[in-house]
């Protein structure tokens, strides 16, 4: 049932029990006023102006330094242990591109990517990996 407009309080209930005997009264063709009404659910729907967010990665992470932090090895199923550069995360720049097999360390987590694997970084920063 719809509920008044405004703010709701004791001064609301009349009108929402008239709401509600006329909502009752379409739905079931029957009214019963004798019967105590109580509210089991509310719901609300709120909306409000669309912020205009515009995100600007331009010049981060345009470090000069190498990402390359060094080798290990890893283990594949396909080919076992393979030696695998190990890239610095936060040093990985928009537009790089490279080949796996790679692991890509950062404090949060670790990426690997496989043999196969090509790895680009989009203009957001985020890793893309595609897998032959």
């Amino acid at each position: 049932m719809p509920v008044p407009d405004g703010r709701l309080g004791p001064g609301s209930l009349d009108a929402m029990k008239a709401l509600f005997l006329d909502t009752y009264q379409q739905l079931f063709d029957r009214r019963l006023p004798e019967v105590p009404i109580e509210a089991l659910t509310w719901r609300l729907s709120a909306t409000g102006p669309v912020p205009n967010v515009q995100l600007n990665f331009a010049g981060q992470r345009t470090r000069a330094a190498d990402p390359v932090k060094g080798t290990r090895a890893v283990w594949f199923a396909d080919t076992g242990f393979a030696p695998c550069r190990v890239y610095d995360r936060y040093a990985l720049a928009a537009g790089m591109k490279f080949a796996g097999p790679a692991v890509i360390e950062e404090r949060e987590s670790t990426t690997v990517a496989g043999p196969d694997a090509r790895i680009a970084v989009d203009q957001y920063l985020n890793l893309i990996i595609d897998i032959e």
